[in-house]
């Protein structure tokens, strides 16, 4: 921290140096340890990836909401996972560490398959063509903006809806508020059955009600074509018994069968090699209903960096 000090004054900055060294003893342990980490490894050249997935859609806002960059390079494992949804019609398992865009992975490819039929002749599909379940209401939340970001990249006409304990019957309800609605989101359990947003965002107690109430019953289409589950390797024991089950009242809902749907999952970081792949496959196998040869593992890896640069 003193390093980086911008002070001028030499005075100062051991004044501060001082306080710091006193504050860092009485709140923070010694026992620190500090890991350097490498970057992502990036996909190998730029024009693979535009190949795959409309460029439009890998896009980045600044603070203001003005798209500054829409041609830079994803992770390989970004890459590896689009075309492996997109090219080979296989599902996926994605494990990697945090911070290395585990969403990206199946947002982008998701948010491409769903509007590449788009025109002016073709308007959006008024069913649910995805459904995202995740373990934690806090996170759909934090996945919200991410969405309505590449659905507004794309250029088309997609909405999105989170269902659980908190979504409001409707607008007279004590739970509305419409403060900080996205464009492309649908807000209430009322819209959300006359409109039928195209991806849902909920989470197993709430599917569960879902397939068990008539008012929701026209959610369940045939028109289901993706399963995202995040945080897969939560669902242990007797959770993972219960979601494999309701992954299939939901397919039986639906009239689809478990290898017609492109399932997107992650986990966390596994141990190396192929038998700790081979039991992350028969996982997700038993979990989706899926046969394991339509599974492939994409693993996140970090750059070598040269040292002696």
């Amino acid at each position: 921290i003193i390093n980086m000090w911008k002070e001028n004054s030499p005075k100062m900055v051991e004044k501060y140096a001082e306080q710091l060294k006193d504050i860092i003893s009485k709140c923070i342990s010694d026992n620190i340890v500090v890991e350097n980490m490498a970057h992502w490894e990036p996909a190998a050249n730029d024009d693979d990836w535009r190949k795959v997935v409309n460029e439009k859609i890998w896009s980045k806002k600044d603070k203001d909401g003005n798209i500054v960059a829409n041609k830079f390079r994803p992770y390989k494992h970004q890459y590896e996972s689009w075309k492996t949804l997109l090219n080979d019609n296989k599902s996926i398992v994605v494990t990697s560490g945090t911070g290395s865009g585990k969403t990206e992975c199946f947002m982008v490819p998701l948010v491409h398959d769903l509007t590449k039929e788009q025109n002016n002749d073709v308007p959006r599909k008024q069913a649910v063509e995805a459904l995202f379940l995740y373990p934690l209401n806090a996170l759909m939340e934090d996945q919200k903006q991410r969405m309505d970001n590449y659905i507004a990249f794309s250029g088309k006409d997609l909405k999105f809806a989170v269902y659980n304990g908190n979504t409001p019957e409707d607008e007279n309800s004590p739970k509305y508020d419409n403060s900080s609605l996205y464009k492309n989101e649908i807000l209430t359990r009322r819209e959300i059955r006359a409109i039928k947003p195209n991806i849902l965002f909920t989470n197993p107690s709430m599917l569960e009600y879902m397939l068990l109430r008539k008012v929701d019953s026209d959610l369940f289409t045939n028109e289901l074509k993706w399963i995202v589950i995040d945080e897969t390797h939560t669902y242990k024991g007797s959770a993972g018994a219960e979601l494999a089950m309701l992954i299939r009242r939901v397919l039986k809902a639906c009239g689809k069968t478990a290898d017609e749907i492109k399932f997107a999952t992650s986990s966390a970081t596994i141990g190396s090699g192929d038998e700790a792949k081979s039991k992350l496959k028969e996982f997700i196998s038993q979990i989706t209903g899926q046969s394991q040869d339509k599974i492939e593992v994409i693993e996140g890896r970090r750059t070598d960096p040269n040292v002696d640069d």
